[in-house]
């Protein structure tokens, strides 16, 4: 989650001066702003976006993970990011969290459809925000996508697992 006031305050200088960095960052390709994807105000977070790296390399090198052993679910995460950019028919990314915890790591837009996806890098525990979006949204297409699709529950309703190079596949299938 980017809070400016806090990039602000952390490094020493001034709000507006961290909003013209970024501002750069952004349009060099260095860094994107994914904004939350909500309908209800008053129950759905709506504020910050999330920061994802367009280029993974550098974000291995600040967080000197170079090796796979290393990777963390933010660096998972954020090279699913980078590989759903690279396909032109997705409208908008988004993700989605609510007050009550509910969150969802990226909500696509694709031909006038609504993919959720939750990125693990590990097993997933719970389905609970999966479940709650499909039923608040009535939404049948819910995906998964992880390093390890052969451990997950494979009794899942709905739920669409996927390994990190299937997710053409994923999009296609739309």
């Amino acid at each position: 989650m980017l809070n400016n006031s806090e990039v602000a305050g952390n490094s020493g200088i001034a709000g507006k001066t961290a909003e013209d960095y970024l501002f750069i960052l952004e349009n060099t390709y260095i860094i994107k702003r994914v904004y939350p994807f909500y309908s209800k105000l008053n129950t759905e977070l709506t504020k910050m976006p999330k920061l994802f790296f367009e280029d993974n390399g550098i974000q291995n090198i600040l967080e000197n993970n170079f090796y796979l052993e290393k990777l963390t679910g933010n660096n998972f995460e954020n090279s699913i990011y980078t590989e759903l950019r690279k396909f032109s028919n997705i409208e908008t990314i988004n993700f989605w969290r609510t007050k009550d915890h509910h969150e969802l790591d990226f909500i696509l837009k694709i031909k006038n459809k609504i993919v959720p996806i939750e990125v693990k890098l590990n097993n997933i525990k719970s389905f609970t925000s999966l479940n709650y979006f499909s039923e608040k949204y009535n939404n049948k297409n819910i995906c998964i996508i992880t390093l390890n699709k052969d451990k997950m529950l494979k009794n899942s309703r709905n739920i669409k697992c996927y390994a990190p190079w299937e997710i053409d596949k994923l999009i296609k299938g739309l």
